[in-house]
């Protein structure tokens, strides 16, 4: 897929260029060092996270009160916009562009939330670290896929769920529910 490879490639540019290449990806010291200041605040629960790109100022907004590797997630997808998404602009009182991470996000129905989603993913857990990682693995830790999931999640720092679907997307492992 033409798209996806380009948000794998945005995911991995971003990276290189500073410099990552073992898990957990650092993904606030990222943020930061992109000029991008962090909020965390109590949102509605249905808001994770947002966007806010003003005159000099590119502000990630994060839901405190969902979990750590939420906001690690989050935090992930903002980037995606802001890297992927930079020409496009839209207007909120004074030409302001806010990208929401919400329900809407993940429901896979908008193509700038499907590749926010992609690259936040691509950006936590690497294809080229998962590989290396999983190369790593005893034979008796990659026999169950629960397992594997589950160390593999503790060692990028996501969720198992958040693992078990970058696993299936990439075609590493065979999963059932």
């Amino acid at each position: 897929m033409a798209i996806q490879s380009k948000v794998e490639e945005a995911a991995e540019e971003l990276l290189r260029e500073r410099g990552v290449e073992t898990a957990p990806v650092p993904v606030e010291d990222i943020a930061r060092s992109l000029g991008t200041q962090l909020v965390f605040d109590n949102f509605d629960s249905d808001l994770s996270g947002i966007l806010y790109r003003g005159k000099g100022a590119v502000i990630i907004g994060v839901n405190s009160t969902h979990s750590a590797k939420r906001q690690r997630f989050t935090i992930a997808h903002e980037l995606g916009h802001l890297r992927l998404h930079e020409n496009q602009v839209m207007f909120v009182d004074k030409a302001v562009r806010v990208d929401r991470r919400d329900t809407k996000a993940s429901a896979g129905i908008d193509d700038r939330e499907i590749d926010a989603n992609g690259f936040g993913a691509a950006l936590l857990m690497p294809k080229t670290m998962l590989i290396s990682e999983i190369e790593s693995l005893t034979d008796s830790q990659k026999s169950d896929a629960e397992t594997l999931i589950d160390l593999l999640a503790e060692r990028f720092d996501v969720s198992f769920q958040a693992m078990k679907y970058r696993l299936a997307n990439l075609g590493i492992a065979m999963l059932s529910e």
